[in-house]
């Protein structure tokens, strides 16, 4: 049993070894004509990928450029266009200013419908 082992093993060595040897067929020659179509095709399949390659990186440059901007202080409107983060920090302070007054004229107006009438007078 273990001599069949030892075979299967020195079986798929030789195998194995002898496959770098066995691909180059020295029968089969091709002609310089072939050799130049060959070289032909090659080269368009390698510039075909070299092409798929660059689309790819430029997708992921766009990306690494939102990326960026977002880590240093740059969000992305609604529209699609950056904008410094500041502004939008700005525009939240706005609307919570607004939402304060908003919410203390409402305070006033049940006040003054309790009737607290200091709290009626528009300020």
């Amino acid at each position: 049993m273990r001599e069949r082992g030892v075979l299967a093993i020195l079986a798929l060595g030789a195998c194995a070894l002898s496959a770098p040897a066995l691909a180059d067929d020295p029968n089969d020659r091709l002609t310089p004509d072939e050799l130049a179509r060959d070289r032909a095709i090659i080269r368009q399949l390698n510039q075909d990928q070299l092409a798929q390659v660059r689309q790819r990186d430029a997708r992921y440059a766009d990306g690494w450029d939102s990326y960026a901007r977002a880590r240093n202080g740059w969000r992305d409107g609604e529209d699609g266009n950056a904008r410094p983060a500041s502004r939008d920090d700005a525009d939240y302070a706005a609307r919570r200013e607004y939402q304060d007054a908003m919410a203390e004229w409402r305070a006033d107006v049940r006040a003054c419908r309790e009737g607290d009438y200091s709290r009626c007078a528009r300020r």
